[in-house]
């Protein structure tokens, strides 16, 4: 069968009016135009669809039938023309986002407050299951946005420079590094080191400063929650490497000490990746806008912004 949504329609009015002029002034066709219509539906489904009694069109049973599936199509296209309109307009749609660091969900909350006061249309869902291959997640068509501190391929993705962060080293007030401005390579070489990873080989500290200069820990161990990692470095069993910003009410508070990594320090370059694409939707300009802040808001970091071009977007 090659039923459109003509037939759908003219079954439905049909229905309601009872007749065929009656029909076709909803409808805005000519009768004739209806009959040529409703014999074409009669013909593929190969039975009568109306019957008359006395001056009305009554369902047949295969009627009643169409008629029960036209509601629901037609229900559903009208959302759909709806959502469309809505989507173009940039007052509906579904942001889907993953970010290579899990502790970036301790400052994502603070975001969305403020870009859901300009787009309350617009759902917003965390993916953490895509975290491990960003990039890939965005080609893929898993995610809309991904966060990531890797160096990403300009020719795959569009990528918006945000904010830098800092790694440092924490320790107990009482640790015999507590008193140093910085640690190098070889400070590390007697340390307990606990980090958020079960792969550590991949993990900032060793790919940048560690593995370079040949260097092992005594013993590396995954302890995957910022209050964790805390809790047994303020108590002496062990040190770790974390986000300055992540551990701030900590260090004010004096449960441990932040050393810098290296003379320079060890940052990294926060981007936003999103899919190459001709037009961008307005909310998702926006919301990356916002993202530039980065965990500034809440944390009272100093911002290390390499890209200032959205600065001042959506102060409301």
């Amino acid at each position: 069968m090659d039923l459109s949504l003509r037939h759908l329609k003219l079954v439905q009015e049909v229905a309601r009016e009872g007749t065929l002029t009656g029909a076709s002034k909803r409808l805005f066709l000519t009768q004739s135009a209806l009959s040529h219509q409703l014999a074409d539906l009669e013909r593929q489904a190969g039975t009568p669809v109306f019957t008359r009694v006395a001056k009305r069109m009554v369902l047949t049973e295969a009627g009643r039938r169409v008629l029960e599936v036209a509601g629901r199509t037609l229900d559903e296209m009208n959302r759909l023309d709806s959502d469309l309109r809505g989507i173009a307009r940039g007052t509906m749609g579904h942001i889907r986002l993953t970010t290579k660091c899990n502790t970036a969900y301790h400052w994502l909350p603070s975001v969305l407050p403020k870009f859901k006061r300009s787009y309350p249309g617009i759902e917003f869902t965390i993916v953490p299951s895509c975290g491990h291959k960003a990039m890939e997640s965005v080609i893929d068509g898993e995610v809309d946005i991904a966060l990531t501190y890797e160096e990403p391929d300009p020719e795959l993705v569009d990528i918006e420079p945000l904010f830098e962060d800092e790694q440092v080293l924490i320790v107990a007030p009482d640790h015999p590094l507590a008193e140093k401005k910085f640690v190098n390579a070889a400070d590390f070489a007697d340390l307990d080191l606990l980090l958020y990873t079960n792969e550590p080989y991949r993990s900032i500290i060793f790919t940048r400063v560690l593995s370079p200069a040949g260097v092992i820990p005594r013993r590396v161990s995954e302890v995957p929650i910022t209050e964790g990692i805390v809790a047994l470095v303020a108590a002496g069993v062990g040190s770790a490497v974390v986000t300055r910003w992540s551990v701030a009410p900590d260090i004010r508070a004096g449960r441990v000490v932040p050393i810098r990594i290296t003379e320079l320090g060890l940052r990294r370059q926060w981007n936003a990746l999103t899919l190459k694409q001709r037009v961008k939707p307005q909310h998702l300009i926006d919301f990356i806008a916002l993202l530039v802040h980065g965990p500034n808001w809440i944390f009272d970091e100093r911002p290390q912004q390499k890209n200032r071009r959205h600065a001042g977007l959506m102060d409301s």
